[in-house]
């Protein structure tokens, strides 16, 4: 059995009138399982939630303090190929 560490990963864009890439969102620990095959390795239940950066875009383009960092948007399946 490998011991799986938490990994946080960041997933940028480039943001409209702002000409630079932010980080939009941060994959973090999986809590629904791990299955591994051949080639492949799936993650489930990975929590996605929203980074300050993103957050304070959000905030400045709708005229609100609606967003916050962290705020948890959902929860995704990362399917990764493995051996490349």
């Amino acid at each position: 059995m490998v011991g799986l560490q938490p990994v946080y990963l960041v997933l940028g864009d480039k943001v409209a009138g702002a000409g630079v890439r932010i980080p939009l969102l941060r994959l973090g620990a999986v809590t629904g399982g791990v299955k591994a095959a051949p080639g492949v390795l799936v993650l489930k239940g990975v929590n996605v939630r929203l980074t300050g950066t993103a957050a304070g875009a959000l905030n400045q383009t709708f005229n609100t303090d609606l967003f916050s960092g962290g705020l948890l948007i959902g929860q995704a399946t990362v399917i990764a190929r493995t051996g490349l």
